[in-house]
């Protein structure tokens, strides 16, 4: 990064405090978290078929489509994966019931969706397995063949973006966009006047994305055969999804969107129940229609069941008599009979198939059939006396890890993560086909169903499996992985970026240069490595671990999370560990960092350089004020290249130096460079040659500042040593004695415009004013400061001067007269380190 120093450079911004969106954030982890408002993030536009069809029959009847509004304001929190359509690969994909299985709800639930009247909420409740997924999807074909689907929020636990809970309305009112042109319009009005809507609690954006105009749009509406329906599946699997359904089932049951219906699944779980079927009112007729999934008459769901059976399993013809041993043996759960029919249906031979087969048969009936089923589908794989005790526990490792990723990854990265062969993750994983499968879309590692994590997480190993073992502190291993890979490779600038003066995706091949350096590991790394972290026991050395890595190398990982464009991911983690007891002494470094880095990264964030990496350490680092001491750690970090360059259209010029430069000027016609070091230099700017030979006097280095006068004859310079020296330009000799009088190093000096006098600021509070041919001081000293004067300059007309110490105080006082003119109003929060005249 050639152009890259770290003088101090002044930049504009505002700093915008992190939105007031309640609750936890990213996909749940941190609940006492914040949300950053970082704008500009990437977003892929999606149309769904179903809204194509709606779009082209009011196209016609309303404004062009030209003129729709397309949704940009609402793409930070819209999840196109939580579509019903989205394609999730072959494994994941979500299906519907089989043909002929589940007639009498889908038909009941149906005739709710194409009923005017009655109830506007539909919930179907039902224990884990009982097929609520399944039945979503099938309504889902069946409202957009009819065109009355409004949309769809398919809620996942291995989909960050999925179990959000800040995406669901906003996705919602997005697709309803597209559903009604009406409502189009009105929304997209509404969006116009507060783009920050989306920003806002659940309360708001049900009212306003929703609400408002919804009630709008119906008024200009014609009359469709099917109401407008909206499916949200798995609710369960939402973190702390009661944020939304606080705000949207009141505004249903009190009826504020007369023709919108809501259809939900979810398991039985309290929180979501008490807000379902309470009305407020005891006289009040709910408005969500209730439907318990598993008091379902047992005789309609096991012939369910046996024709599921039936079609998934003809590869190992079961007779009539094993069909039905084996849909007693599920009893209500779907998920048993689909577990069954992956693990029998794993690719072997036909007689390997057929006994798998057989031992299902052996199972107990339910509830006990999917936990003897994972059993033995789990023993299958690791319970084998060949396996040494190392493996054992390798294999467990893995198991474990899967369930407690914050997102799914390859198996690649799962062995980086696990420090172990891709080969032993790939191998064991395939061999659980029936609970574990790796996508061929994307190749990460997901699970079928949220039943296994559940059976691992609960389950007595070593009483039930037959073999000792200690259970894993996942997290733990998995936040010291992280931390490791974090430690090791986060570095200054990355990604090689060459410039600081183009945005970071304007970069010849950016992406791939992304892909390159921070590859998928690092990636998961710099994301999750919090998210384990507090899911973690907080063990001494792992706290010890990340407090150092916070230290060493948080100004690094900020830099990463800026290129990868998670800046919000950051801040969310940090405002997190921020909301945390300080006083906890093991936690109170980790506090201190973090409350550190969460002011730089509020700078950065905020600042219109935020899209130009490089500016993290040109504009923002030398405006950080810090209670640790990061910037020497950083500096100790970095790779310094002690040049000087000149830059202009054509071509540049470089100039090496012996120590690394503290200041630098050119010369008022450009011909010339004067450097501050060890020693005063002056350089040919054209041919980077030295002119003349070192200035040498400064009892003291380096020197801290150095200016030409208006005419170039002379040079100024000021010193650790409380001095300031006049040199010749030409020849680079002192001129008369050095200007004395300060008690603390000179940090700044300038001349006037006319050349008669110097003004200098110094450590020791004071800027002197000398008369620049006899050296004597003007005047006494001026003050006012009452901390380290950092920077000095004069005003064009020459009468004044503009001084700035350390914490935040401007001065301006009279140059002829011993005397300050006045302050200036105290508007930074911390030290500025360089201070200028506007001309006007």
């Amino acid at each position: 990064m050639e152009n890259m120093t770290h003088e101090n450079v002044t930049t504009q911004g505002q700093i915008i405090e992190s939105s007031a969106l309640p609750g936890p954030n990213s996909g749940g982890f941190f609940t006492q978290a914040h949300h950053f408002n970082i704008n500009n993030g990437e977003f892929t536009f999606v149309q769904g078929n179903q809204y194509k069809i709606s779009w082209q029959q009011q196209k016609s009847q309303h404004k062009p489509y030209d003129n729709m509004w397309k949704g940009e304001s609402l793409k930070k929190y819209y999840s196109v994966q939580a579509l019903h359509d989205y394609e999730l690969g072959a494994q994941q994909r979500r299906n519907p019931c089989i043909e002929g299985t589940r007639v009498e709800i889908l038909a009941e639930i149906e005739a709710w969706a194409c009923n005017p009247h009655g109830s506007s909420g539909y919930w179907i409740c039902g224990m884990a397995g009982t097929g609520k997924s399944t039945i979503a999807k099938s309504i889902c074909l069946i409202l957009q063949e009819k065109n009355c689907l409004a949309g769809s929020f398919f809620c996942s636990r291995q989909i960050p973006e999925c179990r959000d809970y800040r995406f669901i309305i906003p996705t919602l009112a997005y697709q309803l966009a597209q559903y009604s042109l009406e409502f189009n319009g009105h929304l997209g009005k509404l969006l116009a006047e507060d783009p920050d809507i989306v920003t806002k609690s659940p309360h708001v954006q049900v009212l306003e994305l929703l609400v408002k105009p919804w009630v709008a749009s119906i008024q200009a509406r014609t009359m469709q055969s099917c109401t407008p329906v909206f499916v949200l599946d798995a609710l369960d699997e939402c973190d702390d999804v009661s944020e939304t359904i606080k705000a949207l089932i009141p505004a249903i049951q009190s009826s504020k969107m007369p023709g919108l219906k809501f259809l939900f699944t979810s398991r039985p779980e309290q929180a979501i129940q008490t807000l379902m079927v309470d009305n407020n009112s005891v006289s009040q007729v709910s408005m969500i229609k209730e439907f318990i999934l598993h008091n379902v008459e047992k005789s309609a769901v096991e012939k369910d069941i046996y024709k599921y059976l039936q079609t998934t399993l003809q590869s190992v013809e079961p007779s009539v008599e094993e069909l039905t041993k084996l849909t007693s043996i599920s009893g209500q759960l779907f998920i048993y009979a689909a577990t069954v029919a992956k693990f029998v249906n794993y690719p072997e031979s036909k007689a390997h198939k057929r006994q798998r087969f057989l031992g299902s048969l052996m199972g107990q009936k339910s509830p006990q059939a999917l936990t003897n089923l994972y059993i033995s589908i789990v023993k299958k794989s690791i319970v084998r006396d060949e396996l040494e005790d190392e493996e054992f526990k390798d294999y467990w490792k893995i198991i474990h890890a899967v369930i407690s990723l914050g997102q799914p990854v390859t198996c690649s990265t799962l062995a980086k993560l696990l420090t172990l062969d891709e080969e032993v993750v790939t191998n064991l994983l395939n061999s659980l086909q029936a609970v574990f499968y790796i996508s061929n879309k994307d190749h990460f590692v997901y699970t079928f169903h949220a039943s296994f994590p559940e059976f691992i997480e609960k389950y007595e190993y070593d009483e039930k499996l037959g073999r000792s073992y200690e259970k894993l502190s996942c997290h733990s291993m998995l936040a010291d992985s992280c931390l490791s890979i974090l430690h090791s490779q986060l570095k200054f600038n990355i990604c090689n970026l060459p410039s600081s003066f183009i945005p970071d995706t304007e970069v010849p091949n950016f992406n791939e240069l992304v892909a390159e350096k921070i590859g998928e590991t690092l990636v998961y790394s710099c994301i999750f490595w919090g998210y384990h972290l507090f899911q973690s026991e907080l063990g001494c050395e792992t706290v010890e671990r990340a407090e150092k890595f916070l230290e060493t190398r948080g100004v690094f990982w900020i830099e990463a999370i800026s290129i990868l464009k998670l800046l919000h991911t950051c801040g969310e983690l940090l405002e997190f560990i921020k909301g945390t007891d300080s006083k906890d002494s093991a936690l109170h470094g980790i506090w201190t960092a973090a409350w550190d880095l969460r002011k730089l990264l509020r700078l950065f964030g905020a600042s219109p350089v935020k899209d130009i990496t490089p500016h993290l350490y040109l504009s923002i680092c030398p405006f950080w004020s810090p209670k640790k001491r990061y910037i020497p750690r950083l500096v100790n970090t970095l790779d310094f290249v002690q040049k000087a360059r000149t830059w202009d259209f054509d071509n540049s010029t470089c100039i090496e130096l012996s120590q690394l430069p503290k200041c630098i000027a050119f010369s008022p016609d450009g011909n010339r460079i004067v450097s501050g070091s060890g020693d005063v230099k002056i350089w040919n700017a054209t041919t980077g040659a030295q002119i003349g030979d070192p200035s040498q006097g400064h009892t003291s280095t380096p020197i801290r500042s150095v200016a030409f006068t208006p005419d170039g004859t002379r040079i100024v310079s000021g010193s650790e040593d409380g001095t300031t020296r006049m040199w010749n330009a030409n020849t680079g000799t002192q001129i008369g004695d050095p200007f004395q009088g300060h008690d603390g190093a000179v940090a700044s000096v300038a001349f006037s415009p006319n050349g008669s006098r110097v003004v200098s600021a110094s450590e020791d509070m004071a800027t002197k004013v000398w008369d620049a041919t006899t050296g004597a001081q003007i005047g006494s000293s001026l003050q006012g400061h009452n901390y380290r004067v950092k920077s000095v300059t004069l005003s064009p007309d020459g009468t004044k001067v503009a001084s700035v110490c350390q914490v935040y105080v401007r001065h301006i006082c009279n140059t002829t007269v011993d005397g300050q003119v006045r302050d200036l109003l105290q508007y930074y929060d911390y030290g500025p380190s360089l201070v200028a005249f506007q001309l006007s």
